[in-house]
């Protein structure tokens, strides 16, 4: 089966195996990538006509300022870089990127081989997130907004390759942009002054905030940890909150809502659910030993929540919408695994890796 890239951004087309224990960097990078470039979904060709992925990447050109270049036009870039040749300032726009690259690290990843893509994507997402500090999810003016999922992601890569400060950018924008609620909307302005559109609420948003925050702080030297926390704490308490009412439901799951393939649905996602169980299980371990109480009831509601898609999507295979065919199997099962989830349903790792 061929996969359809239906919504374009920024970004390299690259392969995505399943995820194991010994690959989670692989896993994590990919997922960046995949996410940014699939926001309508990772589906075959009997969902979409495939269509044409577009290859541009985002460079810095004169005076800083991000452009666009094509993707067959490699050669016009500084070798190693994400900044274009041959502008007046291009040595030392590329003397910064180098030198932010070697304040954090770019992980080796054998399967790569001798590829680069670890390090351009982490270039790509620098590049990116200039303007405002925020990771925008394309340069190409349909996509120049935050998406919290994506954000998410964009995140977790700063905070595991050494760029906590980027890394924490992230986090302040999510604080400046949720509402009281805790529930985010589909996308943001990158200057956080509002959204774009009324696409409305998409629930996993609060459940990719949590983890988020602790990627993040599991990154935060512990001498700096406690400051982090008030920092962070309204964001981690407002979206655990939300999670908790949104679980008070006969059957113990979420509301209906669409997810990462931004559609309007009428069926409760997987994708959703794992989502929001991840964020529970990132929000028992920030509250631990910071507030016991709070982490006791997040803690219990993540293995209720863990148990009941077990129960409800399990039997079935995990597909991508409760009740629905085996064969529907997407991207969604992945968040029910490393590096998303504390326990692994052996069911769900296989489903995952039985997928197309």
């Amino acid at each position: 089966m061929s996969t359809v890239l239906s919504r374009p951004r920024v970004g390299s087309a690259v392969g995505v195996r399943p995820v194991v224990p010994g690959s989670t960097w692989v896993g994590l990078l990919c997922l960046v990538v995949v996410v940014s470039l699939c926001g309508s979904g990772f589906v075959t060709g009997r969902y979409a006509r495939p269509v044409p992925l577009h290859a541009d990447t985002v460079a810095l050109g004169a005076g800083g300022r991000v452009v666009e270049v094509p993707g067959e036009a490699g050669d016009l870039l500084v070798p190693g870089t994400r900044v274009l040749a041959g502008v007046p300032d291009s040595a030392r726009l590329a003397a910064g990127q180098r030198a932010w690259l070697a304040a954090g690290t770019v992980p080796v990843v054998p399967e790569l081989g001798g590829s680069t893509l670890v390090r351009d994507a982490l270039l790509d997402l620098a590049v990116l997130s200039r303007t405002d500090g925020v990771p925008v999810a394309g340069w190409s003016g349909p996509w120049r907004y935050v998406w919290p999922r994506d954000s998410a992601l964009v995140a977790a890569a700063f905070a595991r390759t050494g760029h906590v400060a980027d890394a924490e950018r992230v986090l302040t924008f999510l604080d400046r942009v949720q509402p009281a609620s805790g529930v985010f909307q589909a996308r943001y302005l990158p200057d956080a002054s509002g959204v774009p559109d009324d696409r409305g609420v998409q629930l996993d948003g609060t459940g990719w905030a949590l983890w988020a925050s602790a990627q993040v702080a599991a990154a935060v030297p512990p001498a700096d940890r406690a400051a982090f926390w008030r920092r962070h704490r309204g964001l981690v308490d407002r979206s655990s909150d939300a999670i908790l009412r949104l679980l008070q439901t006969p059957s113990g799951l979420p509301p209906v809502s669409a997810d990462y393939w931004e559609v309007a649905e009428r069926r409760l996602t997987l994708a959703t659910a794992a989502l929001l169980r991840a964020g529970l299980e990132a929000s028992c371990t920030l509250y631990t030993d910071r507030d016991p109480a709070r982490a006791a009831r997040t803690c219990a509601a993540a293995v209720r929540l863990g148990d009941t898609i077990t129960a409800r999507f399990g039997p079935d295979g995990y597909p991508r919408h409760l009740g629905g065919p085996r064969d529907s199997v997407d991207l969604g099962v992945g968040f029910l695994l490393p590096p998303f989830a504390a326990r692994t349903d052996p069911g769900a790792r296989a489903a995952w890796a039985g997928a197309p």
